[in-house]
């Protein structure tokens, strides 16, 4: 009798796995794991980016100019001791961690997903965490959006390496963590879409990791606002678009956006001939030091190139600033971007562009404004030059 009910027990179990094995092998088994993935990497991507911001902000908050005699009891003129002691850690690292150094920006994502499956190891992910904080949060006018696209993908591929997932959905999720991570850090989850359709797919629409960037993207964002609030990172004030005889200055802004974008990229040419070829400098120390130090000097007399620039970005949608000044920090600005970016910073090109855009369609039409007599808004310039320049130099048009 009990050997009976023994046989009977042992038959029900291997049905149960037979069913299960079975449902296992469905499409409707793969659906809902897939979404389960999907959400679980939202998750993962959204508490990254907000540890990532929050500490990277924090560490900006405590060294910027108007904090250093409430936290430090140091004086304003002493700015510029913070760049140079980041870049001494940061070239540290770059030194003696030179094979994950160079693991750097989104390109090595894109790598990573074409001729990697997507596999990023997790010591490259945490390299990568921490060097851009180091270097944005000591002052380098470079951008968190970058490292945080690289964090997501890092946290996909982790995921996928946990679970013991295949190459074709270790690639899915390394690519719908860089738009997660972009969607939870802008509060923008059609942002993250489009970053990961434009920048990691290369507008691949018909790729596989399509459904699971709308989902990890979507629940990033979610998590991000429930846990920090629906906070908007720029404050902008009132203003008029305009009419239609203003359509003509707005394509020649269009233009003037372009052109500042190849600007850029010769400058960033011009400064690795300069390091590299003409200097002859490859020690990563002599490098990055020089540049820090004289940005530091700058800082005495332009405290808003330090960071990222959102509060910059802020104050000249306000009119906060004249037109000499916003004209100086857009020169300042890309020229130490490039440079910064060429010594061996850590940091992304998405805010800077930002801020970039916003300095150049200010002056463009206070400038237009005052030589020809017209009314154009400058905040609606400004809005629509921040658009130009983020996709000029980083090849974005839909983000």
């Amino acid at each position: 009798m009990q050997q009976g009910r023994f046989f009977n027990w042992r038959k029900l179990a291997e049905a149960q796995r037979g069913l299960l094995t079975r449902y296992a092998s469905t499409d409707i088994s793969k659906y809902i794991s897939h979404i389960i993935f999907s959400v679980l990497l939202g998750v993962f991507a959204g508490a990254g980016a907000m540890v990532f911001h929050s500490l990277l902000e924090g560490t900006r908050h405590f060294f910027e100019y108007f904090n250093l005699r409430t936290y430090l009891g140091v004086d304003f003129n002493l700015i510029f001791i913070f760049p140079v002691a980041g870049a001494i850690i940061v070239a540290a690292m770059t030194r003696y961690l030179p094979a994950i150094a160079r693991e750097r920006d989104v390109t090595s994502v894109i790598k990573s997903v074409l001729f990697r499956n997507g596999f990023i190891p997790f010591k490259v992910t945490l390299f990568h965490f921490f060097a851009p904080i180091i270097s944005i949060g000591s002052g380098a006018p470079l951008g968190p959006e970058g490292p945080a696209a690289k964090m997501g993908s890092g946290l996909g591929s982790l995921m996928a390496q946990i679970f013991r997932l295949n190459q074709r959905e270790m690639r899915m999720y390394a690519v719908a963590g860089a738009g997660a991570a972009i969607a939870a850090v802008f509060n923008a989850p059609i942002a993250g879409v489009f970053f990961g359709i434009e920048v990691i797919l290369l507008n691949d629409l018909k790729n596989q990791a399509m459904s699971a960037l709308v989902i990890s993207s979507v629940v990033a964002d979610v998590f991000s606002r429930a846990i920090l609030g629906n906070k908007h990172i720029f404050r902008i004030p009132h203003y008029s678009s305009g009419d239609v005889g203003d359509f003509p200055y707005f394509l020649l802004l269009a233009i003037l956006c372009g052109a500042v974008s190849i600007l850029f990229f010769q400058l960033r040419k011009g400064s690795s001939f300069l390091l590299v070829k003409k200097l002859g400098i490859t020690n990563e120390f002599m490098k990055l030091v020089p540049v820090a130090a004289l940005f530091g000097i700058v800082l005495l007399f332009f405290h808003q190139l330090y960071g990222i620039g959102y509060n910059t970005i802020n104050e000249v949608l306000n009119h906060h600033y004249s037109l000499a000044f916003v004209l100086a920090l857009l020169v300042l600005k890309l020229f130490f971007m490039a440079l910064f970016l060429e010594a061996g910073s850590y940091g992304g090109t998405f805010a800077p562009s930002l801020m970039i855009g916003v300095l150049l369609g200010h002056s463009f039409a206070v400038l237009v404004n005052a030589l020809f007599a017209t009314s154009l808004d400058p905040i609606v310039f400004a809005l629509v030059g921040m658009g130009g320049v983020l996709a000029g130099i980083n090849a974005i048009p839909l983000t």
